[in-house]
């Protein structure tokens, strides 16, 4: 027999959620919105502001400095991990509601019922985004960003993540020497702290573009779940397919729990009904038909009695005394029944 349990299941109960951002990441896509290569325009020219702002040279020679902390920013949110756009720092966020409700997906004009374990729900978070822009620009350098994040865009460009190659040494010897001459020491010799804050500028400003208004556009239109959720305000993510609320119903009754009581019990088990599938508990499904040998709903054998279905709910913890005094393991042998009670309205004898 399952673990008996009634009620809806919390979050942590569900321990085979999918991270469908990473298998995607897994499986051979290069990132979720495949940046790669050259950075977006618009995010090296808000880059190129930021160095305009704090009176910091620039010249052409050392773009690809600048391509490198920006790649580096742009390539923890979209491959090392995908879900940090979504921790409360920009226009759309995770939700619970995945554990909270029961979804039903419409495909070719039927409804199927999911598994909790499939779905990751996002919902808009109006104003985070500007909020979170508007502090990154007031508090400049890595340091400074919120939560870890900014420690771990300093690692990539470290080189924690691509086999010790630091920023510095991933740029062709022209593009270093360049920026050496760019930052020297009153005695002459290159400055590398301040070399290496060439990128970490960068880097920086990539994150303040991509989290903030100016990188709103791009999200939308590379990034499905953000082009999705700021349409409709919500969205959901099922085998790796981003669904609108037009196409899938929210139910205000647990994940998992009878479509026909809304009870969340160890009993509940998918079917097949009206060409669809939904989750229906034992008496429910057997509603009408007398139950099998000691069952109490159809064919199960159930001690919860705090189940409003069983036939002693009504005399509450009482009732759960009775149960298990009627139907337990250790009433039976008292009673010098069989040890192992199986089925049928008769003990069992041996020997």
């Amino acid at each position: 027999m399952e673990k008996e349990y009634l009620g809806s299941k919390f979050r942590h109960d569900f321990t085979c959620k999918d991270d469908q951002l990473y298998q995607m990441i897994e499986e051979g896509y290069e990132g979720v919105m495949g940046i790669c290569g050259n950075p977006p325009g618009e995010c090296y020219d808000f880059c190129m502001s930021q160095y305009a702002r704090f009176n910091i040279p620039v010249n052409t020679a050392i773009n690809e400095a600048i391509f490198e902390g920006i790649n580096s920013s742009l390539h923890v949110f979209d491959f090392m991990d995908p879900y940090l756009l979504f921790t409360g720092i920009s226009d759309v966020s995770m939700s619970d509601d995945w554990a909270n409700y029961a979804y039903e997906v419409m495909d070719n004009g039927r409804f199927f019922e999911i598994s909790p374990e499939n779905v990751e729900s996002f919902i808009y978070s109006p104003g985070t985004s500007e909020g979170m822009f508007h502090y990154i620009l007031s508090n400049p350098g890595l340091k400074a960003l919120p939560s870890s994040l900014g420690n771990v865009i300093t690692d990539m460009l470290d080189g924690e993540y691509r086999v010790d190659e630091t920023c510095i040494s991933a740029v062709t010897p022209a593009c270093r020497a360049a920026l050496e001459d760019l930052c020297r020491l009153p005695d002459g010799a290159p400055n590398y702290t301040a070399v290496r804050a060439y990128f970490d500028l960068a880097a920086w400003a990539a994150t303040a573009w991509i989290i903030g208004p100016p990188g709103r556009d791009f999200l939308r239109a590379h990034h499905d779940i953000f082009n999705v959720v700021l349409q409709h305000r919500e969205a959901i993510l099922v085998d790796g397919a981003v669904i609108a609320p037009t196409h899938y119903r929210k139910l205000a009754r647990p994940p998992q729990s009878c479509y026909k009581c809304g009870i969340a019990a160890w009993c509940v088990e998918i079917t097949m009904e009206s060409g669809g599938s939904r989750f229906i508990c034992e008496h429910c499904l057997s509603y009408g038909m007398p139950a099998m040998g000691m069952a109490i709903c159809g064919s199960k054998h159930c001690l919860l009695a705090q189940c409003p279905h069983h036939p002693y709910h009504y005399m509450g913890a009482a009732g759960i005394e009775r149960t298990r005094r009627e139907y337990g393991q250790l009433g039976a042998v008292a009673r010098g029944e069989a040890v192992t009670r199986i089925s049928g309205d008769k003990p069992l004898l041996f020997g």
